[in-house]
């Protein structure tokens, strides 16, 4: 299920200005709460959500560079998870093609620019 408008502006509103989301995946930290993962075009922020209002981000948890990649994707868990720097994020499956997408425009896996003159 996408996620509502309302809470993309709210997670909008803790990043840099002129940083826009791009993707915005709802991640389960397991032991230490919900997230959100918004990928922008400069970085991988880790949203942490408020404990009793899900619907209200507190503050950026974590960020990481942007050709940091999302997979592979553990499938160990009853749930496909993710991990960023040392923390595991379980994800709904729904998202594992957002993952997939993420993870094809970092810029390690870019394809070469085929009229690099122009």
């Amino acid at each position: 299920m996408p996620v509502p408008a309302i809470l993309r502006r709210r997670c909008q509103s803790l990043l840099a200005t002129g940083e826009n989301i791009r993707y915005l995946i709802p991640a389960d930290g397991m032991l230490f709460g919900n997230f959100l993962i918004a990928i922008t075009q400069r970085r991988i922020a880790v949203i942490a959500m408020q404990p009793l209002h899900p619907d209200q981000p507190e503050n950026v948890f974590a960020s990481f560079p942007r050709i940091t990649r999302l997979g592979p994707i553990d499938t160990s868990q009853h749930r496909p998870a993710i991990r960023l720097g040392e923390w595991l994020f379980e994800i709904a499956f729904e998202y594992l093609p957002v993952v997939a997408a993420v993870d094809a425009e970092s810029a390690d896996h870019l394809p070469e620019d085929p009229f690099p003159e122009l």
